[in-house]
């Protein structure tokens, strides 16, 4: 059966911008999931500058369930949006370009898992490892599920928002997309799924792997650039969850 013939169980959605030194190896721990036949790689190029595209093109070529999305430099937050928009699978995941998947996450076991629950959202554990490798500190979720009966906040803690997947259908019902900054929004992303979840999941299962990169974006990045998205991205997220009645102070950033 090939990937066009079966329903998707996740979509996983990487961003790139200028992530030709790293985009293969995140690509090639996707790949080398045991059922990598369930996943959807949605690769969106954002308007690099280097040899992305052509790398990313690569994968697409040779792999049928690998799908290439080009477009302008929009930043990360539009480049996700569009995935999402793309995606088909049951689950929608995030991964960053210079980040991996873990080995062995995606097997039989999770695939039965995920396939005859629906909860909303799966949260799972991660490592996060300095630029070098020689170092790793994972960060584990206790194993657990929750019920909820109405909107609440505070109920996305410490996960990175990389190490959730959310139920497709629920992110599109809901309108939950990634806020409108090239800075700070992915968090507020989780926290809007979590508030309007009625249901979650913790698995003590490592889903990736966070490269501490200090060459990366965020650490390169003009602090007044940052500090400004990250304002941005406060008031984006201020206005959202006032929507609901609910507050959302200061105390976020």
């Amino acid at each position: 059966m090939s990937a066009e013939d079966k329903t998707m169980l996740i979509s996983l959605i990487i961003p790139c911008y200028n992530g030709e030194k790293t985009i293969s190896r995140a690509a090639d721990s996707v790949i080398a999931q045991p059922r990598f036949d369930l996943v959807e790689l949605i690769i969106v190029n954002d308007g690099s500058k280097d040899g992305s595209a052509t790398i990313i093109d690569a994968y697409a070529t040779k792999h049928r369930n690998i799908r290439a999305i080009h477009k302008e430099n929009g930043g990360v937050s539009s480049a996700r949006n569009l995935g999402i928009e793309h995606a088909t699978g049951k689950y929608l995941a995030f991964l960053d370009a210079d980040d991996w998947w873990e080995s062995g996450f995606l097997d039989d076991e999770l695939a039965k898992e995920l396939t005859e629950n629906r909860f909303d959202i799966y949260a799972f554990s991660y490592k996060n490892v300095v630029t070098s490798g020689k170092y790793a500190k994972s960060c584990r979720v206790q194993p657990g599920t929750d019920y909820y009966t109405k909107p609440e906040r505070w109920r996305y803690n410490w996960f990175h928002p990389c190490s959730i997947i959310h139920r497709r259908e629920f992110v599109i019902s809901k309108g939950i997309r990634y806020l409108p900054t090239k800075f700070a929004e992915d968090m507020p992303f989780a926290e809007m799924a979590f508030f309007l979840a009625d249901s979650s999941k913790r698995i003590d299962k490592t889903i990736f792997s966070y490269w501490s990169n200090t060459a990366s974006v965020c650490h390169t990045r003009n602090p007044i650039i940052v500090y400004e998205e990250s304002i941005k991205s406060f008031e984006y997220a201020r206005e959202w969850f006032t929507s609901y009645g609910a507050e959302y102070n200061i105390g976020h950033l």
